[in-house]
């Protein structure tokens, strides 16, 4: 622990470097979350001659505080003294400049708090919300569509109220990062962090966004390799947690890459209270006919992918064809993995769900158990038994939705919650 976090957690009563009142009302808030246990950037580096990266993108031990920020550019100031081991959270917690203890769920005793929505709270005022854009998964249609024009130009032409809001700009952390020969990464994606009159109202206004961007023909159904549709626009809808990590601290990039650093935009205006609403009645036909557009290439994904997962676990495993899609079949529709299953565990690195649950410690993040490595490498954590809840699990956040994949040896205990009491006697 830092000498700074030490001195807070001694005192409770820290005040505003400003001087002024903790509770001044109207005052923007949000948090910093910072971690005891390692870094949380990402990290850049060069493998085959192309850009990869790695993030650990998990906070479950460490130290969070409550800060002020009333303008787009004091915001920037705070992102730009994060640490490498720092991300911030859009709500607050019950006392602004006071350091928190930050523990999971599970080992919370007075005096700590937990990375959930009972601790971090939306402001029923003043606050900020992020539109998180990002050009990865957007079908070749849609990219046709934009015509040559950013994801920033697209967006402030369907939703013109956004060009009037005070907002800070931010490329993704990829943008300027440059290869020996020179080759320069280009931004694939922006957070931006509106100013707006009342927090509260995030999800609502992210999804009047999504909406109006469905509405102008920038909506798509994405396809997840298990076949499932995922409805997607060029704004991330699932982003509105006042709990949720956003995780802005300079990217650690190693030698030969470099990175040229893309400076932030500011834009002064007004503060956001509503975003006028789209048509329904289309937006609900235009949604309605995609996903049927979109069923015989989910049906072709499924197949396909459960054909080559069957064949992967036969070829590595060893089990009878019918063996293996009793395994698949049951990762893919029940969400729950067989001792004999392959997880992968890092990009390219598969082991057997037995292997993996006789030598996991703690908590660590891992590919989605569907969507594998290729999608990212920390876009699930699996997390050990505990005191709450008896029970192993495996939670994925891929494509922004929030899915349990569980342990078919442990399927006994599955949705038992202990208290403390009986904890200690399992």
């Amino acid at each position: 622990m830092s000498d700074i976090a030490k001195q807070r957690s001694a005192d409770n009563t820290l005040e505003p470097e400003n001087g002024g009142s903790q509770d001044v009302e109207n005052s923007i808030y949000l948090s910093i979350v910072s971690s005891s246990t390692e870094a949380v950037n990402k990290d850049f580096f060069l493998s085959d001659g192309k850009i990869a990266s790695r993030a650990n993108a998990m906070i479950y031990e460490g130290f969070a505080e409550t800060v002020s920020a009333n303008s787009p550019e004091e915001l920037r100031d705070v992102i730009r003294g994060l640490k490498p081991n720092q991300a911030i959270a859009l709500g607050k917690l019950a006392q602004p400049y006071v350091l928190f203890t930050l523990t999971t769920k599970a080992k919370l005793r007075s005096g700590t708090i937990a990375r959930s929505k009972d601790f971090f709270k939306h402001n029923n005022g003043p606050g900020y919300v992020l539109a998180d854009l990002d050009t990865k998964d957007i079908p070749p249609a849609t990219l046709d569509k934009m015509a040559d024009r950013s994801i920033l130009e697209v967006l402030y032409e369907t939703v013109p109220e956004l060009l009037e809001t005070a907002r800070l700009v931010r490329a993704s952390s990829s943008a300027g990062i440059r290869l020996p020969d020179g080759t320069e990464q280009p931004a694939t994606g922006y957070h931006i962090y509106l100013r707006v009159q009342n927090q509260s109202d995030s999800k609502a206004l992210l999804v009047q966004i999504h909406d109006r961007l469905w509405e102008a023909g920038y909506g798509y159904i994405l396809v997840g390799k298990d076949g499932r549709l995922h409805e997607r626009s060029l704004v991330d809808t699932a982003v509105h947690g006042p709990e949720r990590l956003i995780f802005e601290a300079a990217p650690h990039v190693q030698r030969p890459l470099t990175r040229r650093l893309i400076p932030d935009e500011i834009f002064l205006g007004s503060t956001l209270s509503s975003i006028a609403p789209g048509n329904y009645e289309v937006i609900d036909n235009l949604k309605r006919n995609a996903r049927e557009a979109a069923k015989p290439t989910a049906q072709k994904a499924k197949r396909a992918h459960t054909d080559s997962s069957i064949k992967k676990l036969v070829k590595d495993s060893g089990l009878s064809k019918v063996q293996a899609t009793k395994v698949v079949r049951q990762r893919l529709e029940g969400r729950e993995l067989a001792d004999h299953d392959s997880l992968e565990i890092s990009k390219g690195r598969f082991v057997r769900v037995y292997e993996f649950l006789e030598t996991a410690v703690g908590a660590v993040g891992m590919p989605c158990p569907i969507e594998g490595g290729s999608y990212g490498t920390s876009k699930a954590y699996y997390y050990p038994p505990d005191e709450y809840r008896p029970y192993p699990r495996i939670i994925s956040y891929a494509h922004g939705d929030i899915t349990e994949f569980t342990f078919a040896r442990f399927r006994h205990l599955k949705g038992l919650r202990l208290t403390q009491k009986e904890s200690r006697h399992v």
